[in-house]
């Protein structure tokens, strides 16, 4: 390491000073992360055996017009799994992410990923509405400038998409953003 009052020292002090200016300059002109960024470490616990399902309330949004699963910056909303025609062996919940207004013309990135949090078994997404061509993935990109349908009464962006799993169980989401990351517990009854 070189000495903080020499010259490589000083060098690098200023490397990661116009690193870190960068770094914030980015933020604040709106660049978005790369997915690749967003993949943190999933921060979604195992439960012990026979441990009761923590499943995330509905919160009310939009001043109270729309209900909503998570602390943002995309919100679920609530829904059952059932079996799937399309994949037979699967469990699926179509589920409407929406998102408040003002991101309708500014992009957030979202990434969602899910596991089995009282077992094993996969966690499987679809983005809709075009469910014969839309790949099955293991996880979500969701970009908050790609809206697909609306509310009757409310503005707030949406997209529609499939939740599947294999069994019955309790799951965990992680959604991951610029803003940081936070988490969704649902059933699959």
């Amino acid at each position: 390491m070189p000495h903080p009052g020499s010259r490589a020292g000083i060098a690098l002090a200023l490397v990661v000073a116009v690193t870190v200016a960068v770094t914030f300059a980015r933020a604040a002109n709106g660049s978005q992360p790369t997915w690749a960024s967003l993949h943190r470490p999933l921060q979604l616990h195992r439960l012990a055996p026979g441990a009761p399902c923590p499943v995330t309330t509905t919160r009310r949004l939009d001043h109270d017009r729309l209900r909503g699963v998570g602390a943002g910056p995309v919100y679920p909303q609530a829904a059952s799994f059932s079996r799937y025609d399309r994949l037979p062996a699967w469990l699926g919940a179509k589920v409407i992410w929406m998102w408040p207004a003002e991101l309708k013309t500014r992009p957030v990135r979202v990434l969602v990923r899910g596991l089995r949090i009282d077992g094993d078994g996969p966690f499987r997404f679809q983005l809709g509405p075009e469910w014969d061509s839309a790949p099955i993935t293991s996880e979500l990109r969701l970009v908050t400038t790609r809206t697909v349908g609306s509310f009757s009464t409310s503005n707030w962006g949406t997209t529609v998409t499939l939740l599947l799993v294999r069994t019955p169980g309790c799951y965990g989401l992680q959604l991951d953003s610029a803003g940081g990351t936070s988490t969704i517990v649902v059933r699959a009854a």
